[in-house]
């Protein structure tokens, strides 16, 4: 059994134009899949795709339309999805959740799967989409399908989570989980596989009937490249994010009453010996006949044509072509989204580095770009001293050197939530983001140099990009292609720029906190009073509101070069 897995697309179907790494689109991607399920049917082996949700909020392709996602949706729906799961993204509004229920759930068959989501349909509760499915493979293989959402609480009132230890628990789940006509479970959840409650849960209530039979997990949300081992007989993956990478997961020593197949390659490369520790779980099988193997693939045609060659077909095709023609005309029917706002003079990386590092996307934006933008008119002066804070949560992308776009900026920051100020006395201000950084206020899931060399006999790119440590290998080993590592830094929950406060010495002294609205109730609660409703609108240059989105545009406008 082989799976092809993506999750947390979040728009970014045209792909990376900035990052050869990862510059195939989806019409590629489809190409891809197509001549993969080919070469599966010629080797007489199953293949199937999934999806692990969020494909909202992340490029100006996708969010600068209405409904968001009316443009990518339909590009996405075009590829032969076997299942889906549903992701936080697609449950923040309402007008979303209700797009996503109405017109995408029902185009995928009964393969949607949304085991602990709910909906209001003209005022009645219902099940989101399908519970489960099940289905027998073209070799033969029996499979039950799940799908989750994490324990998830910053949905609209449109819709209901519930907990997942909750969900498994409920007669639909326990009537499906103890048939016995299951030769495997593919459950797809919008979970982060590793330390995660809500998997534990699922993968325990499973093995309560099922003690041996396997189990694939394919997860997401934390927007990483990861493999965990549950037992000998279970494995989780999650496959990266924004079209950065595919996940590929092979299951070999199916019984030969359970599927037709056998494996052209030989045997997976993991021996799955050491379960994981889950509680409520005894006697987890630390052997089985069963070999694993996983790969993560980069989003690039390179990597698509190098897996595709043995059909000795090309690669493209009048399919994957027409989904490329129709991103391209998509787009163009968005011409802001390609308006220069400025050409960014360096790359400012959201987690590669600490935000001490002058590299850091958070350096720079409280260095550079919030004292030189986020104030309110006629507040930016040495008069007015101020703070500035942001939860790093809303930060999604890196900026890289080169032509800055409106789809760039939604890139980096979709979310339109007003930069809001109010005057207090140092004494609280000064201490304001100690305190936010332990608050419990909800937190976006915060996402984990280039060039254009490639080696197609060692498959090796001589860029930066991911080197993947997970419960099967380390620097790498799960990486189809090899890369020189990239790095990774730790992020706070927030971030802060100080203007003008250096040489406050009088705890009384007035200063300016500028916060966003998606977090100012929370930061009231450090300020005087506790006055929520004391939050004062910042305004643009022509009255109208000024959000975090707007930010680094009106930066990029005022301040960078337009000759890139």
């Amino acid at each position: 059994m082989n799976i092809l897995s993506t999750t947390d697309t979040h728009g970014w179907l045209a792909g990376h134009l900035l990052d050869e790494n990862y510059s195939a689109d989806y019409g590629d991607f489809a190409d891809f899949v197509r001549k993969m399920k080919a070469k599966a049917d010629s080797l007489g082996v199953d293949l199937i795709l999934t999806d692990s949700g969020d494909l909202h909020d992340g490029t100006g392709f996708g969010d600068a339309t209405t409904p968001n996602g009316k443009l990518t949706l339909p590009i996405f729906d075009q590829l032969p999805y076997d299942l889906l799961s549903i992701g936080n993204h697609e449950l923040y509004t309402t007008e979303i959740a209700n797009d996503t229920y109405t017109n995408f759930a029902p185009r995928w068959g009964g393969r949607y799967l949304t085991g602990n989501v709910d909906i209001y349909d003209n005022g009645v509760r219902k099940p989101f989409s399908q519970r489960y499915a099940y289905w027998q493979t073209k070799m033969g293989v029996r499979i039950m399908a799940f799908g989750f959402l994490f324990n998830f609480t910053g949905n609209s009132n449109a819709t209901v989570v519930t907990p997942v230890g909750t969900a498994v628990q409920q007669a639909w789940f326990q009537q499906q989980v103890s048939r016995t006509d299951i030769d495997l479970f593919v459950v797809a959840g919008h979970i982060p596989v590793r330390a995660q409650t809500e998997w534990n849960l699922v993968y325990a209530a499973i093995r309560q009937h099922h003690p041996t039979t396997p189990i694939s997990i394919l997860g997401g949300h934390a927007h990483v490249r990861d493999s965990v081992a549950f037992d000998a007989n279970a494995m989780a993956l999650a496959a990266g994010r924004y079209c950065e990478t595919v996940g590929w997961v092979t299951i070999d020593g199916l019984p030969s009453n359970v599927t037709r197949a056998t494996s052209p390659m030989g045997s997976g490369t993991i021996k799955i010996t050491k379960p994981s520790s889950v509680p409520n779980v005894t006697n987890q099988i630390n052997s089985s006949s069963l070999s694993w193997s996983r790969q993560y693939l980069d989003f690039n045609r390179p990597t698509f044509e190098k897996h595709t060659a043995s059909l000795n077909q090309g690669f493209n095709t009048s399919y994957g072509q027409g989904i490329s023609g129709n991103i391209t005309s998509e787009i163009s029917t968005l011409p802001i989204l390609t308006n220069l706002l400025g050409c960014a003079p360096a790359s400012y990386y959201l987690n590669r580095y600490p935000i001490s590092d002058n590299r850091s996307l958070f350096y720079y934006l409280t260095n550079t770009v919030f004292p030189g933008v986020v104030y309110a008119t006629g507040r930016n002066t040495s008069a007015y001293p101020r703070i500035i804070l942001t939860n790093t949560g809303g930060f999604r992308y890196d900026v890289l050197a080169g032509r800055f776009t409106i789809d760039n900026a939604y890139q980096t920051n979709p979310y339109t939530n007003l930069w809001q100020y109010m005057t207090v006395p140092w004494s609280y201000a000064q201490s304001l983001l100690t305190n936010m950084q332990t608050d419990k206020v909800y937190k976006r899931q915060v996402s984990t140099s280039n060039g254009t060399v490639y080696n197609s006999t060692t498959g090796t790119w001589l860029t930066t990009g991911y080197l993947t440590t997970d419960d099967f290998g380390a620097a790498g080993d799960g990486d189809n292609t090899l890369h020189i590592n990239q790095g990774s830094a730790s992020t706070p929950h927030y971030v802060q720029a100080n203007v003008s406060t250096s040489n406050i010495t009088n705890p009384s002294t007035m200063v300016d906190v500028y916060v966003t609205s998606f977090f100012a109730a929370a930061a009231a609660a450090y300020l005087p009073g506790n006055m929520t409703n004391a939050w004062i609108n910042v305004t643009n240059s022509t009255g109208g509101s000024f959000s975090s989105f707007d930010t680094l545009p009106a930066y990029a406008q005022r301040f960078w070069s337009k000759n890139c």
